[in-house]
C-alpha cells in the first residue's frame, strides 16, 4: 500500500505540474508551478496537525477511515476533469531512448534521481527518527517547515 501510495502521489504532482505548464501565462510559469509546490508543502503542514488531533481524539482507525474516505471522493471527483484538446504537431515523434541519451537528459536524470532518493529517505525515515528522539508529535514541525518554504518562495524576501 506504501509503495502505491508513493506512486500515486508521484503521478498526482506529476499531473499538476503539467497543469501547471499547459494553464499558466508563460510569463508566470515559474510562479505557477512554485505556487503549487507550495500548496503541497502546506497540506504536508495542515494534514499532521489535523491527523494527529483526530488520533488523539478518535484513535487511528478514525485517520485511517478518513484517508480512505478522501482518497476515494478525490478518484471520484478526478472522473469529472475533463482537459482541453491541444492538436498535436505535425512534425514527426522523438523516440523517448533518444531525448534520454542527450548528455544533458542524462545528467538532468541524474540530478532528478539524486533528488529522489533524498526527499525519499527525508520523508520516509524522519518520522522513526522523531519517534526515536521521544518526539510524539509531528505538526510543529511540518507547520515550521511550510512558513519556511513558503518564506522562501515570497519574491520580496529573495535577496
Amino acid at each position: 500500500l506504501r509503495t502505491l501510495q508513493a506512486l500515486a502521489f508521484a503521478y498526482a504532482y506529476a499531473a499538476g505540474s503539467a497543469l501547471c505548464v499547459d494553464a499558466a501565462p508563460p510569463n508566470r510559469l515559474g510562479q505557477a508551478i512554485g505556487l503549487y509546490g507550495l500548496s503541497f508543502i502546506v497540506m504536508g503542514a495542515f494534514a499532521p496537525a489535523a491527523v494527529e488531533t483526530l488520533a488523539d481524539l478518535h484513535g487511528w482507525d478514525a485517520c485511517f477511515l478518513l484517508a480512505a474516505g478522501t482518497a476515494t471522493l478525490c478518484g471520484v471527483l478526478s472522473l469529472f476533469i475533463h482537459e482541453e484538446r491541444f492538436e498535436r504537431s505535425q512534425r514527426e515523434g522523438t523516440r523517448l531512448f533518444s531525448i534520454f541519451m542527450r548528455p544533458e537528459m542524462r545528467r538532468a536524470t541524474l540530478v532528478i534521481g539524486l533528488l529522489g532518493v533524498a526527499f525519499g529517505g527525508m520523508f520516509n525515515f524522519y518520522q522513526p527518527y522523531a519517534l526515536s528522539l521521544g518526539i510524539d508529535e509531528l505538526r510543529d514541525f511540518f507547520i515550521a517547515n511550510s512558513i519556511a518554504a513558503a518564506r522562501c518562495r515570497d519574491r520580496k524576501s529573495v535577496v
